[in-house]
């Protein structure tokens, strides 16, 4: 078994988990700010990774609009969002992309189910092409 934890992208954060022999990182990217944070920060990034020799697992992002209310579509600006999550993903090694869908409430279970499954499939689409893993969280 191997044991990890969510942590952060700066270097105290990979030292931390090196120093509580812990074997990976996750990351939590919630505030879409954050992406361009990670991209501008990306060469340290990996540096961290292979000085610390602690990878990252998986990055998640919970809790995004991902179906747009409106027209019962993909929101395209969530799937841009999380296709620059896979792109991270792929740049640093990760092999594990985490997301969801949230209910639409003023959509029926059935349109709700159908558009999850419209944008579970284009997201798998889009993070295979680059060799990453989709894991959904409910």
């Amino acid at each position: 078994m191997k044991l990890g934890i969510i942590n952060g992208w700066a270097e105290s954060c990979f030292k931390y988990v090196s120093s509580r022999k812990l074997e990976f990182i996750e990351w939590c990217v919630n505030n879409r700010k954050d992406i361009e944070v990670i991209n501008n920060d990306i060469e340290n990034i990996k540096g961290y990774i292979a000085k610390y020799n602690v990878p990252i697992a998986s990055v998640g992002s919970w809790g995004h609009n991902r179906i747009d209310p409106e027209t019962g579509d993909i929101n395209k600006v969530e799937f841009d969002y999380d296709a620059q999550l896979v792109d991270i993903c792929e740049k640093v090694g990760c092999p594990v992309f985490v997301t969801g869908v949230n209910y639409v409430k003023d959509m029926t279970l059935l349109d709700n189910c159908n558009a999850a499954v419209k944008y579970l499939k284009a997201i798998v689409e889009y993070a295979s092409a680059k060799g990453i893993k989709v894991a959904v969280y409910n």
